[in-house]
């Protein structure tokens, strides 16, 4: 499992960065090889989105875009809507099981 904690800048513009744990991730699962991507290139993988609400879970089918940036390559990935469900201090942890991709998001600790 690899964890991403969401900023509030990365909310209002849409992007995060992808940081070395969940490329690896991606990579050693099979999911997408970032280094294997040309700057502009983008790859839309299906997801499953865990969302704490209450004291249960539920979960919503999305996308996750994971892409480079055009310019610098940056290395980048977001998830449509992540802010209709997310704010600044969640953390996305990302797993993948059995060619899964699952991502769960943590609420941040009032």
């Amino acid at each position: 499992m690899t964890k991403i904690k969401l900023t509030k800048t990365m909310l209002e513009k849409s992007i995060c960065d992808c940081n070395q744990s969940t490329r690896n991730l991606l990579r050693d699962e099979g999911i997408v090889d970032y280094d294997d991507l040309e700057a502009g290139d983008r790859e839309r993988i299906a997801i499953t989105l865990l969302v704490r609400v209450g004291k249960g879970w539920e979960a919503w089918s999305s996308k996750l875009s994971c892409y480079r940036a055009n310019g610098r390559g940056d290395k980048r990935i977001w998830i449509p809507d992540l802010g209709k469900h997310a704010k600044a201090g969640d953390v996305l942890e990302f797993q993948v099981i059995r060619g899964d991709v699952y991502v769960r998001l943590r609420r941040a600790k009032a």
